[in-house]
């Protein structure tokens, strides 16, 4: 999340728009946003079930987590593309993103 922060001005210079959401409480993504000095919208309260059933993200039930899923979407809300990991190793990289969009 830090690393999108400190590339967000490239990110909006291309017209793109970031926007981050976690199954956290209210209190505790607020934490995080400002322990990171996050700008852009982070959402929180994430049903991480029915994430998981409209988008095919990878969840854990023990946890109440859904595992790292990242989306490019087009203007028209299609996905352009998706990425999907269970660990630290395969994220979508905020380079990625911005080889991705142009």
């Amino acid at each position: 999340m830090a690393d999108y922060q400190s590339r967000l001005e490239e990110l909006e210079s291309r017209n793109a728009r970031l926007i981050a959401v976690s199954v956290d409480s209210r209190e505790d993504a607020q934490a995080l946003v400002e322990m990171l000095g996050l700008t852009y919208s982070v959402g929180y309260g994430l049903n991480f079930m029915e994430f998981a059933e409209k988008t095919g993200a990878f969840y854990e039930v023990r946890r109440s987590i859904i595992h790292a899923t990242s989306f490019i979407l087009r203007r028209d809300g299609t996905v352009a593309h998706a990425v999907y990991a269970t660990g630290p190793i395969g994220r979508l990289s905020v380079d990625d993103c911005i080889r991705m969009i142009g």
